[in-house]
């Protein structure tokens, strides 16, 4: 269970959003507006089973665009955002021909009500990801660098200080 809390963390800390029913999910292909809210508030247990790395986290809210294609059997998702101050978080994950997409809605990111938040993600038919971003730990920027496997197993993660200016 820890490794999907990683996961959760490393997709967008918005997996532990999604709800039971796919209904409002989408699998649409198409490269969409979208924004990542870091939350971790939001999480069940309000993250409290993440690593300790990993428990000060966020708020950081990033604003980009979500591709989604199709090809044989799998989908392929990338996320590529910019929080305001230009840090940046790319992410890229493949799943199987069962994945029932993403959801989006509304989220508070600090103090700010959000609107076109990714908030769930069908996370059961993940085959793999990598997620790059730049992000705040302990109130510091930091590197996250992560490699997912099937599931939402955490292969490896680094928490590494922020290069230059937050590339």
């Amino acid at each position: 269970m820890r490794a999907a809390r990683v996961l959760s963390l490393a997709l967008l800390l918005v997996v532990g959003l999604a709800g039971a029913s796919h209904a409002q999910y989408s699998n649409a292909t198409g490269t969409f507006d979208a924004k990542v809210g870091v939350v971790p508030g939001a999480l069940p247990d309000a993250g409290a089973s993440l690593p300790a790395e990993l428990q000060n986290v966020g708020p950081d809210l990033y604003v980009g665009q979500v591709t989604v294609a199709k090809t044989g059997n799998t989908y392929s998702v990338s996320f590529n955002g910019v929080r305001a101050d230009k840090a940046r978080l790319v992410v890229a994950a493949v799943f199987s021909s069962d994945w029932v997409g993403l959801k989006f809605g509304s989220l508070i990111v600090d103090s700010s009500l959000e609107s076109g938040v990714i908030t769930g993600i069908d996370v059961a038919h993940l085959l793999s990801a990598t997620i790059n971003g730049v992000g705040t730990i302990d109130h510091e920027n930091h590197r996250l660098i992560a490699k997912i496997g099937p599931g939402g197993s955490v292969d490896s993660f680094r928490i590494l200080k922020a290069p230059g200016f937050l590339r």
